[in-house]
């Protein structure tokens, strides 16, 4: 069920825009990067674990400049 739920996530948004809107509506590299790194954030505060102590404060860091980009 995980492996499915983390699929639609990243996928559902930028197929159905490409099916319903035509090619026009696909998102930029950069917009599809964003889309994924949520995508991945929401998968994992749902299914993943959280690092402990120092880990978790360097993932958060990585986290925030990722989602900058």
């Amino acid at each position: 069920m995980a492996a499915s739920h983390f699929n639609w996530l990243i996928m559902a948004d930028p197929l159905n825009r490409a099916m319903l809107l035509g090619d026009d509506a696909i998102p930029a590299a950069a917009a599809l990067r964003r889309h994924v790194a949520e995508g991945v954030r929401v998968f994992l505060a749902a299914y993943g674990t959280r690092p402990s102590g120092k880990r978790q404060v360097k993932a958060a860091r990585r986290s925030r400049r990722r989602s900058r980009a």
